[in-house]
């Protein structure tokens, strides 16, 4: 089971060797160690969102496993944290929409029925991880992932695939 652990992504790149020989370790000293880290590190994490992205396009199959990509709008969570937040620099509605464009079209590309996407989040205000409108940048994210998926489905093959499944309408009425 140790092989399917997650990496984590510290400005694009994959976690240390000595990282991930600390998660093999029992819950309980990984517990005492994260305590240890938060009193000796009591800082804000930044993360590059452009980074996070192509590594997110990055994707990896692990022991034959299905793989499902995830898309995010942004990432903040100082409200819960403060100085321990992580916090991503870059991101907005334009950013997202050229990333998130190319999540897509790779996603499309892939063969059989499992295309999916995982986004993070509806609502998550806290942690500035939200798709609904606000009063910032209005509808932008949620017009965004709607140019993103009409930009895939206008693609021909990727089009007429999706009108073969019978499960996408090609469009809006």
């Amino acid at each position: 089971m140790k092989q399917f652990i997650p990496r984590i992504l510290k400005a694009g790149l994959v976690e240390s060797k000595l990282v991930q020989s600390l998660r093999v370790l029992p819950e309980n000293i990984q517990d005492i160690l994260r305590s240890l880290k938060y009193s000796l590190f009591n800082s804000l994490t930044f993360y590059d969102y452009d980074i996070v992205w192509e590594q997110i396009l990055k994707k990896k199959h692990e022991g034959g496993l299905p793989t499902y990509p995830g898309a995010f709008v942004d990432w903040d969570n100082t409200a819960r944290y403060e100085k321990r937040a992580k916090v991503f620099r870059g991101a907005s509605p334009e950013r997202f929409e050229y990333w998130f464009n190319k999540l897509v079209q790779n996603v499309a590309l892939e063969p059989g029925p499992d295309q999916f996407i995982f986004m993070n989040a509806w609502n998550e205000w806290a942690e500035s991880a939200y798709l609904e409108p606000d009063e910032r940048y209005k509808y932008n994210y949620l017009e965004a992932v709607i140019r993103c998926l009409h930009s895939a489905l206008s693609n021909k093959n990727i089009g007429q695939r999706a009108e073969n499944m019978g499960d996408i309408p090609l469009s809006s009425q």
